[in-house]
């Protein structure tokens, strides 16, 4: 049966037609080149799936036949590059898939929230069409269900025997240098398990570097598992940024979820700082910073986050600042230091915002606005959210957090109207934690609602669980939602 996939815009090509990061580097960690040419198939999208095809070997499935980019038109029609003119019906999409007897995989607009582009496309379909519709988040999802990518990659086949030693040193440098959105890392963990298959048992640091590729990986992917302190045989003869560098993958990793080990952590990274202000120091100083606020030790972590910015600045780098300027506005808004936030603001715009990426400008804006709205400032923080770096296409998790601070802002600045858009908007992203801690924002619920809020929220979620844990020690959910302070704490120290 033919089907049409739906996909993710920017999962194929960048917009200036380069292979993007993710595909790329998908190739690059392997040691494959990413310049496949496409031959007869049509798009971005196309050019990533060939490029893998060829270059790991796979056969690529006979159904696939044509790639486009779609964005949702007037109600059920669609606008498709490379493969039909504009304004043509999914019905008449269809009929090219089925006359040709094969698979059309198309990448769709992200930012169509209200009704997913599959929903549409199956809507538009009728129920009587032969052609199945699935619906795809990314690129690693397209792959992994066209090629079986990431049994392969666990199995340890996906890589020939002759590339093995080479795919393991690029796949442990990429990941300990890459950004967090760089690869996909569910397959990178994937990769490294079937790697560590294939490593001679008395090759230590082999498996000791494939053993962090996974548990980083791990992490990246959302996992909130410890990384263990690493062994001598891993840091020894590498250069000293190198083992800044994984050491400051570890103690983030420890700020993400793991706390016990925190003040351990630290008190070690220190030492190996010292009086560094290089790239790798500043990085570790960043999660140290980081680290020590998940623990609630805000004003050491504040005087971390502060030597980190600067030393960003001093070796005229500001972009690399963004991950501890959004940790500091975050602290400084939980304390209700109003000053220190007006001035963190406008150091920022001045000095750092400028520099950062796209998806920096995100975190920052959602950072400015949070920490404006926690300290009362409630019009400017109405302002920073609503900026073009929190709209339609920013991250879930960043739009989430946008929408319930704009509630919290508009619903102190007595704008309930502006207050009520921004919890409808919210809604529409589904159960997410940010919509739970809305409703615990707007209270007064009565008894029963507040301990079944606050019961979802912990169970749900693992920040809250260690959150809860911290302000409220050994007390059950039930019994946190009667504690007004403790509730306080919760909603003001979560992370986003």
């Amino acid at each position: 049966m033919p089907s049409i996939e739906v996909i993710q815009r920017g999962a194929g090509r960048a917009a200036d037609g380069t292979p993007d990061a993710a595909s790329s580097a998908l190739l690059a960690l392997l040691g494959f080149s990413a310049t496949a040419t496409p031959r007869t198939r049509d798009g971005a999208l196309g050019d990533a799936l060939v490029a893998v095809a060829e270059a790991l070997g796979l056969p690529l499935p006979s159904s696939l036949v044509a790639c486009a980019s779609v964005v949702l038109a007037d109600r059920g029609h669609l606008r498709i590059g490379h493969v039909v003119p504009d304004a043509t019906t999914a019905r008449a999409v269809a009929e090219s898939v089925r006359a040709s007897g094969g698979r059309l995989v198309v990448m769709a607009d992200a930012t169509q929230r209200d009704e997913s582009p599959a929903e549409a496309l199956r809507a538009e379909l009728g129920a009587a069409s032969e052609v199945d519709v699935m619906g795809v988040v990314s690129l690693g999802e397209a792959v992994d269900r066209l090629f079986d990518l990431e049994s392969r990659a666990t199995a340890g086949t996906i890589v020939p025997a002759e590339r093995r030693e080479a795919a393991r040193r690029a796949l442990f440098d990429r990941t300990i240098h890459a950004s967090r959105a760089a690869l996909d890392w569910p397959v990178v963990a994937a990769i490294a398990v079937g790697l560590t298959r294939h490593v001679p048992e008395d090759d230590v640091l082999a498996q000791l570097e494939l053993e962090l590729v996974r548990d980083v990986a791990l992490r990246h992917a959302g996992g909130s598992l410890p990384i263990p302190w690493p062994e001598d045989e891993l840091l020894e003869g590498r250069t000293h940024e190198d083992r800044l560098t994984i050491l400051a993958h570890i103690v983030q990793a420890a700020a993400d979820g793991a706390w016990e080990p925190v003040p351990e952590y630290v008190r070690r990274a220190r030492q190996v700082v010292g009086v560094d202000r290089g790239p790798g120091a500043l990085r570790l100083m960043g999660a140290m910073g980081r680290a020590l606020a998940a623990v609630g030790d805000f004003d050491d972590a504040s005087r971390l986050l502060d030597d980190a910015i600067e030393g960003w600045v001093a070796l005229n780098d500001p972009g690399e600042s963004s991950h501890a300027l959004c940790e500091r506005l975050r602290v400084a808004g939980i304390l209700g230091r109003r000053d220190e936030v007006v001035e963190l603001r406008a150091r920022a715009a001045e000095r750092l915002i400028p520099a950062f990426s796209t998806d920096s400008l995100q975190y920052a804006a959602l950072a400015v606005g949070r920490a404006l709205a926690q300290v009362g400032a409630f019009a400017e923080a109405m302002s920073a959210l609503s900026t073009d770096a929190l709209g339609a296409h920013a991250r879930d998790e960043v739009r989430a957090g946008a929408l319930r601070w704009m509630a919290f802002a508009a619903r102190g600045a007595g704008d309930l109207a502006r207050a009520g858009e921004a919890i409808a908007a919210l809604e529409g992203l589904g159960e997410t934690d940010q919509l739970l801690l809305a409703r615990l924002d707007a209270g007064p619920l009565d008894a029963a609602a507040r301990r079944a809020t606050v019961r979802a929220l912990i169970e749900g979620t693992p920040e809250a669980r260690r959150l809860a844990m911290r302000v409220a020690p050994g007390v059950s959910a039930a019994a946190l939602a009667e504690r007004p302070a403790a509730l306080r704490r919760l909603r003001a120290e979560y992370r986003y």
